[in-house]
């Protein structure tokens, strides 16, 4: 599978075989990655990198269903096939945006999937909104010092959190500080800022930065 012109796609319906919302392909940034994407360009999942002397992707238990997925990262390209399979297998991509792994059981003259990717609420991009943290055992919940934006007519909330101060007011005094977030996916779409300086100056200096991470020797930020 190529990244540019080449994808897995789900069908539009269960009865329309036309193309879907959903599609895998290699991640054209990293080049050693699957990523699933929504409307053609949308960010929904992404797996950890491909380790190809290993032959798994790096710390992704949920990619590792007992087969044998080989990564060309030279070319590109993805081929995938399961030791000691007798039996029909097939790879797809599903309109539910779940890439899943059938296997044909004779006795029961049925397909059955054993395993699927995105398998948790939290692996899915933006499932909870912007600074929102998800927890697969509890509700989304709002970073520290973001709240949810309630309506004007009722006590309901959902979507994304906001911030409880005004940022933009207090840059260049030198009093803002960030909170360590550990064991956190980052969010898509960062800006890459160039900096001689520490990440941590970067975001301090520019009023519109909200959150920042240094990803090797990328310091990226967040605005929004």
């Amino acid at each position: 599978m190529e990244p540019r012109n080449k994808f897995l796609t789900s069908w539009n319906t269960f009865e329309d075989p036309s193309p879907g919302r959903y599609s895998l392909k290699v991640d054209p940034i990293t080049r050693n990655s699957l990523i699933i994407v929504l409307n053609v360009s949308k960010s929904y999942w992404s797996s950890e990198a491909w380790d190809d002397r290993l032959r798994i992707f790096k710390e992704d238990t949920d990619l590792r269903f007992g087969g044998n997925l080989s990564f060309n990262v030279k070319e590109s390209c993805i081929t995938d096939s399961v030791r000691n399979q007798t039996t029909p297998f097939r790879l797809v991509m599903d309109i539910s945006g779940q890439l899943k792994v059938y296997n044909w059981l004779e006795k029961n003259k049925m397909w059955d999937s054993p395993w699927s990717v995105p398998n948790q609420k939290c692996k899915v991009y933006g499932y909870c909104g912007s600074f929102v943290i998800c927890n697969e055992h509890s509700s989304c919940k709002c970073i520290p010092t973001f709240r949810r934006p309630y309506s004007l007519d009722s006590n309901d909330s959902s979507g994304s959190c906001v911030s409880e101060i005004n940022l933009t007011n207090q840059c260049g005094k030198d009093i803002d500080k960030f909170l360590p977030l550990q064991n956190m996916k980052l969010p898509n779409d960062p800006e890459e800022k160039q900096t001689f300086t520490s990440c941590e100056s970067a975001c301090l200096a520019y009023c519109y930065c909200k959150a920042y991470a240094y990803d090797g020797n990328r310091c990226l930020i967040w605005t929004k």
